[in-house]
Parts: C-alpha cells; structure tokens; sequence
C-alpha cells in the first residue's frame, strides 16, 4: 500500500483514539497534534532503523507539528514576548531537520545564524524603551495581524 496512505490511514486511527482517550480522562490535548505526532514519530524510527526512505513526508508530517507546536506557544506568550515568533519558528524548523539531518557540521552555520537572529531580536526587545525601537519592534508584533 501506498506509504501516505498508511500515513493517513495512521493519523486518522490515531485521531479517533486520542479523542476517545481525551474525552473519558479530560485531558487537555489536540488530538490532531497528538495523532500527527505519534505517527511521525513512529516513521522517525523506522527511517532510523532502515525501514522507512520517505522522507519528504516525514519531513512535511514534522513541519506540521512544529507550526503546532508555535502556535500553541505564541498563544500562551504575552504580546511583547511575541517579537521572538521568527527566532522562535526557525529554531523549531532547525531542530525538526536536525533529527532528520544527524550531519551537525552541517548544521553549524545554520545554529550560527539563530543565534544571530536571537541576539539582533534581543537587542529590539531590551532597546523597547527608546521610541524609534519601540515602534520597530511594534511592526515586528504586528507582522501577522489583519491579513
């Protein structure tokens, strides 16, 4: 059988039991997410142990759980902390290719660059008090609003 069919197959299998399980415990959980993730996951392994080749949708099942993952985070996050959503976004991405990727010389100038990133939205986010920066960092805020 076609491997994203089983894909589909397994995340809709796993949706239901997730909702199930959520709903006779109260647990607070997405049974998306929870499907999604286990299924990827799972696929992880198998790719690991030799047994799984597709990685371009494993890698688009793990690009689905790290906007999951962000935007649970920037709902919790108070609205000054979300001018670290770009940082934030590209570390996520950075550590899902990293578990694909297992090369970290080659990831090193990509963790290099976060770390600039982090640093350059650092500096906006301590220099708020200075109106010019104040206003950069409101644009920055604003970037996903009213589209």
């Amino acid at each position: 059988m076609n491997e994203i069919v089983v894909a589909f197959l397994g995340i809709a299998l796993l949706f239901g039991t997730m909702v199930l399980i959520r709903s006779k415990y109260a647990l607070q959980w997405c049974a998306i997410c929870m499907a999604v993730g286990l299924t990827w996951l799972t696929l992880l392994i198998l790719f690991w142990t030799g047994r799984f080749q597709n990685v371009t949708l494993l890698a688009l099942l793990m690009g689905q759980s790290v906007v999951g993952v962000f935007y649970v985070v920037e709902k919790q996050v108070a609205e000054p902390w979300r001018l670290f959503r770009l940082p934030f976004l590209l570390t996520l991405t950075a550590a899902a290719y990293s578990v694909l990727a297992l090369r970290w010389a080659v990831l090193a100038p990509v963790y290099g660059l976060l770390l600039v990133f982090w640093l350059g939205f650092l500096g906006v986010f301590l220099a708020r008090a200075n109106r010019t920066w104040k206003a950069v960092a409101q644009r920055l805020i604003d970037c996903c609003r009213g589209w």
